[in-house]
């Protein structure tokens, strides 16, 4: 872990169950010997927590849906992993909700996802 302390007007509820949504993909989903990181940050105008760590693939195509509703990847659905499509798109409704952004950076087999909170 490496965050930096800041005050960010939060439901505190909700945030929690974000972080608990990606750290449970991070898990659940982990292939390699690489740590699972969690940083956060203070930007100009916001805060961003991003959460990496290894994994199988996920292609381009599948990055751009994989915060849509009952979405799963094929590599996911393959694994039969459990789960059920929703974290990552109730994720994203609660960080627009208060009015951040939140999103996916993959680098082969390293994957961030991220989230900023004004």
């Amino acid at each position: 872990m490496d965050v930096e302390s800041n005050v960010v007007d939060i439901d505190a509820t909700s945030i929690s169950q974000v972080m608990s949504n990606l750290l449970d993909n991070a898990i659940r989903y982990y292939e390699g010997t690489d740590p699972i990181t969690i940083k956060g940050e203070k930007l100009s105008k916001a805060y961003k927590v991003s959460i990496t760590g290894p994994g199988r693939s996920i292609i381009k195509v599948e990055r751009k849906r994989i915060f849509e509703r009952l979405y799963r990847t094929e590599s996911s659905k393959s694994q039969a992993k459990g789960g059920t499509g929703l974290g990552l798109a109730i994720s994203k409704e609660i960080i627009e909700r208060h009015h951040g952004e939140i999103s996916l950076h993959s680098d082969g087999s390293t994957h961030t996802f991220w989230f900023t909170l004004p």
